[in-house]
């Protein structure tokens, strides 16, 4: 009992102590929970205090902002009513311009202190505006002077008090309105002036091109009367008339149906205007369309100048067709009444045409549509001038006999080459700048009447109808080499004329294959022996033997060399013009070897394995290389050149 009691009194103690840490870690408990309590109600205090403080922030800010924009301070009075108006003025009126924002706006209409400072405020806008008023109509007068630069005014002077006539257009309309009235009547009246001025100065460098008798069928070499109207001669489409610049300051003009170094217009749209009194001194004289460039191309420039001044002062370009329309008023004048009531020149009016849009593009690239309806404008004054010069030409042509030229020769006629001199520049005029739409009706009613007249000449000029023939292969191989040299064998154009310079040939080429009794029996057994897919080879052996192909293959064999030399020199003789005659030569060859494969393929068809006189046929491909072999000889004896160089 002794031993068992003392383990006892240990585990009493043990217990003892326990009880005391679990009494004291029971009040740690309870002194953390109380710290965490303390803690959660800090946060509370501090989120609370936060946003009170936001709260307040916010409400300085927006009552600071009322009270700037309500209060009126006497250092912003005495800088509006008595500094200086310049451009640091505009500070001040930057201020001004808020306040005023502010006293308009529905916030101000709830707050006492806006409405009574609301007189003050409109005071010292009527003080401000009188004062910038009476600046800019000063500043404006300047304009007025003599020799005055324009555009330095602009932009050194009047750009910079931009600001100025933003705050009036915002607060005063009616002094803005009085402001751009003023301005683009000054303006208006400085650049009508000067185009006035410019466009007198480069007129006197015109040189007439196109006379009133300078009509496409008429006779250059003796006195006529034209369309009921008495004209003296004209120039010879070869003649030289001095002094006169197509698209520069030199070179003769040779030709007033051509084209000719008047295509140098074309090719410089926006190169530097003009200097009259230089151009003057130097003797110069230059076709219309030059001064017409020339003269747009200063009202471009001028145009484009005012469109951005006005884009940057007025925050408005449509100011810019205000302040020129008088210039506009000027220009248009000039060309209905200098030039486009007298001009015959259809090159000159088609150039023009031609000029106008280039510049349209070059302002719409720049993005300054200001000229827009200008350009428009001028198109519909143009284009009824051209028609009616075009028409003239047709006139004359439909008006004309063989009585009018004398003595028809087979060469190229001096009005063939007018005709293609004249339609090949409006080709290349029209050729890209969507002007095809507008001049190709006047091109196919020239053409038209070209047909006509060549038709009517031909018949007139010539009994036998191979000579007729002749002359309109001529004709039409002149027209349609020179129009491929400008358009294109794929323009329309070329192809109206191409079409029926083939039907011409084919009707020589068969008129004279008529002569030649192997060439043409060939042709005409591939006429009546037709190959056809299905027949039987006992009907195509019938047609050999009643069209007579055994003979025709002996005939064709010994005789088709000898007669397509006699040929060929027949073409030589008949057409002078050695790319004439190779064209021509060219559809004769074609038409044999063709028309000799076919024969050879009705052959074969007829016969099996081999006809009987095989040894008398030609192969059909070796035929073809003898007849290349022919043209080739021809191109090098009459054209100078092989092959390679057709």
């Amino acid at each position: 009992a002794e031993y068992m009691g003392e383990p006892k009194r240990e585990i009493e103690d043990c217990d003892s102590i326990l009880r005391t840490f679990e009494e004291m870690l029971g009040e740690f408990r309870e002194d953390l929970g109380s710290v965490s309590n303390e803690i959660r109600a800090l946060q509370d205090q501090s989120l609370n205090l936060t946003l009170r403080t936001n709260n307040r922030r916010a409400v300085e800010s927006v009552l600071s902002s009322t009270i700037d924009s309500i209060v009126i301070t006497p250092e912003l009075i005495a800088l509006l009513c008595e500094e200086e108006v310049n451009a640091a003025y505009s500070k001040y009126l930057d201020q001004l311009s808020s306040k005023l924002r502010f006293s308009g706006s529905r916030t101000a209409k709830g707050i006492r202190a806006a409405q009574e400072v609301s007189p003050q405020l409109e005071a010292l806008r009527l003080k401000a505006v009188g004062r910038i008023r009476e600046f800019l109509l000063e500043l404006l007068a300047t304009l007025r002077r003599p020799n005055a630069n324009l555009a330095i005014l602009q932009q050194n002077t009047l750009v910079g008090y931009s600001r100025f006539f933003s705050f009036l257009a915002e607060h005063d309309p009616a002094v803005a309105a009085e402001i751009r009235e003023v301005y683009t009547g000054i303006v208006s009246k400085v650049y009508r002036a000067f185009l006035k001025t410019y466009i007198a100065g480069v007129f006197k460098l015109h040189a007439a091109m196109a006379q009133q008798g300078d009509l496409m069928g008429a006779n250059e070499n003796t006195k006529r009367k034209v369309l009921g109207v008495s004209m003296p001669k004209m120039p010879s489409m070869f003649s030289v008339i001095p002094g006169v610049a197509k698209g520069g300051p030199a070179g003769p003009r040779d030709n007033v149906f051509g084209l000719g170094e008047r295509a140098a217009v074309l090719s410089a749209p926006d190169t530097t205007p003009l200097v009259p009194h230089t151009e003057q001194l130097a003797g110069h004289k230059f076709p219309y369309e030059v001064l017409f460039r020339s003269i747009m191309l200063t009202l471009v420039d001028a145009a484009t100048a005012e469109y951005l001044f006005c884009v940057a002062f007025f925050s408005n370009g449509a100011v810019a067709l205000e302040a020129l329309d008088a210039a506009f008023s000027a220009l248009f004048q000039h060309l209905t009444d200098d030039y486009l009531a007298s001009t015959y020149d259809c090159l000159g009016i088609a150039l023009c045409a031609r000029v106008a849009r280039e510049l349209q593009m070059l302002m719409q690239n720049r993005r300054c549509p200001v000229l827009d309806a200008v350009f428009d404008r001028i198109t519909l004054a143009l284009w009824p001038r051209f028609k009616v010069a075009c028409d003239r030409h047709v006139e004359s042509l439909d008006s004309t006999t063989t009585k009018s030229y004398g003595v028809i020769a087979q060469r190229v006629h001096a009005v063939t080459g007018r005709f293609g001199d004249f339609v090949s520049g409006l080709i290349a005029i029209a050729t890209g700048f969507e002007l095809e739409e507008v001049m190709g009706p006047s091109i196919d009613i020239l053409s038209r009447g070209m047909e006509r007249w060549l038709r009517r000449i031909s018949s007139e000029a010539f009994r036998d109808v191979r000579d007729q023939t002749v002359f309109t292969v001529i004709q039409l191989d002149a027209i349609a080499r020179e129009l491929t040299l400008t358009g294109g064998p794929e323009s329309k154009h070329v192809e109206r004329w191409t079409r029926l310079l083939s039907t011409a040939v084919d009707g020589f080429v068969d008129t004279d294959l008529a002569n030649f009794k192997a060439l043409k029996a060939v042709i005409k057994f591939v006429a009546d022996v037709p190959l056809q897919e299905g027949r039987s080879r006992e009907a195509y052996a019938a047609d050999c033997e009643r069209a007579g192909a055994e003979r025709l293959a002996k005939l064709f064999s010994t005789s088709w060399r000898t007669e397509i030399d006699s040929l060929g020199h027949i073409i030589v003789n008949s057409f002078t013009e050695p790319e004439t005659g190779y064209r021509v030569l060219r559809s004769a060859c074609e038409r044999i070897g063709a028309a000799y494969e076919r024969f050879h393929a009705v052959v074969d068809a007829a016969y099996s394995p081999r006809p009987p006189f095989q040894s008398d046929l030609l192969n059909a491909p070796r035929l073809q290389l003898d007849l290349s072999a022919v043209m080739d000889e021809f191109a090098r004896t009459r054209l100078g050149a092989g092959p390679a160089g057709r």
